[in-house]
C-alpha cells in the first residue's frame, strides 16, 4: 500500500465514524482534495512514518509514530472542507492523484 493510500484510510476511517452516526451516505473532499492536503502536510514534516500497522478497517499509524499521527488529524481537521454527497455523486467526482510520490 503506497504512503497516500495509509493516510487517505486514516483519514477515510474517522470520517466513516462521522457517517455511521448521522446517518450520512458519503462524505468527501471539496475545495481542496485530498491529495493537496497530503502534499501540503508532508511538506512541512521533518519525521514522516514509512511503514503502517494494520487493522480489520484498514492502516494505523504505529505507536512509536503517535506524534506524527496527531499532528496529521489536527492538519486535516483544520484544513480540509468536507461535502456531504450522494454515492453516485461522489463516484462520479474526477479523483487526483499524486504524480510524483518521493516517499
Amino acid at each position: 500500500m503506497t504512503d497516500i493510500l495509509n493516510l487517505y484510510l486514516i483519514a477515510s476511517n474517522n470520517f466513516q465514524k462521522i457517517s455511521e452516526i448521522k446517518n450520512i451516505t458519503e462524505m468527501n473532499h471539496d475545495i481542496i482534495d485530498f491529495v493537496e492536503l497530503y502534499e501540503n502536510f508532508l511538506s512541512i514534516q521533518t519525521h514522516i512514518p514509512l511503514t503502517f500497522e494494520t487493522c480489520a478497517s484498514g492502516a494505523i499509524f504505529k505507536n512509536s509514530d503517535y506524534n506524527f499521527e496527531q499532528k496529521w488529524c489536527m492538519y486535516h481537521e483544520n484544513n480540509c472542507s468536507l461535502q456531504i454527497l450522494c454515492k453516485s455523486c461522489n463516484c462520479s467526482k474526477p479523483k487526483k492523484f499524486i504524480k510524483n510520490n518521493k516517499l
